[in-house]
């Protein structure tokens, strides 16, 4: 009984500790005074099923108002990320829409602030977008750096080819078309990138997976660093976007294991950022 509320409450519910006391506390006096109520009106087992709903209600509230909290809290830092990415860029047009599909505010923070402080030469970008489009304009203000990018879905290629052209950046990023293929790793199947037309930089500095989509199979983006890991540079930095989903959660730590070396730090966000360095 007692893991079952533990369950409900941190795991399900995800009700703070510091609130779980308060949820008791209001759902033991709530529940002395219904019981009391029943047993002078002669209502007893219908109190203590009121009290039982009193329970519920309450850890129902908290939860609720946790969401909240949280949904506020994200919201701020989106603001926040959005304000340094403009003042970041600078640019003279709006730039590529941060929402949807398309990569959020927070994952295209985390890669303009490793280009600033690392100033990657090479980048090598596993599905294409508007952080393509927004790295690209930093590395054109920079001076520095290119960029090769990839895209399985022939319809978002097109479209991400034209949106470098209009913003002037098609001499810095470079995109391929790698439609989707099998690949057998450790006993086991992926569809990932077909890399055989795709020019991958010899020396990446920067890794940024943000694909394929994790509905494809287990774990459908693990197949990046036995794929890509002989073509890093001795200080490259990985990205890892939607860490905090389990498949993602689970990458990681098999990627831990399988390259010692590497050392993982998380960026708290709604969908969570896992930055992966080798040196």
């Amino acid at each position: 009984m007692i893991s079952f509320f533990r369950k409900l409450l941190w795991k399900d519910l995800k009700i703070k500790r510091s609130d779980i006391k308060i949820v008791f506390s209001f759902t033991i006096l709530s529940g002395v005074i219904l019981i009391a109520l029943g047993y002078f009106l002669e209502a007893l087992s219908i109190s203590i099923l009121l009290s039982v709903f009193t329970f519920f209600l309450f850890a129902g509230f908290y939860h609720v108002h946790g969401l909240v909290e949280e949904s506020i809290q994200h919201n701020q830092q989106k603001n926040q990320t959005l304000f340094s990415i403009y003042g970041t860029i600078e640019p003279n047009i709006p730039l590529p829409l941060m929402t949807g599909w398309a990569a959020t505010p927070e994952l295209i923070y985390t890669i303009l602030k490793e280009i600033s402080f690392n100033k990657p030469q090479q980048i090598f970008e596993i599905g294409s977008g508007s952080s393509t489009v927004i790295s690209s304009l930093f590395l054109k203000k920079m001076n520095s750096g290119k960029i090769v990018s990839i895209d399985h879905d022939g319809k978002y290629y097109d479209y991400n080819k034209k949106e470098l052209e209009i913003y002037g950046v098609s001499d810095i990023a470079e995109l391929y078309h790698a439609p989707l293929k099998e690949y057998k790793i450790n006993g086991d199947k992926y569809r990932w990138y077909n890399l055989e037309n795709v020019s991958i930089p010899k020396n990446i500095d920067l890794l940024v997976i943000d694909g394929p989509p994790f509905k494809l199979n287990r774990l459908a983006r693990y197949p990046a660093l036995s794929l890509l890991y002989k073509n890093l540079s001795d200080n490259a930095v990985i990205i890892l976007d939607d860490a905090n989903r389990k498949d993602e959660s689970s990458i990681v730590e098999k990627w831990m294991k399988e390259y010692p070396e590497l050392k993982a730090e998380f960026v708290g966000s709604e969908k969570g950022v896992a930055i992966l360095r080798k040196g």
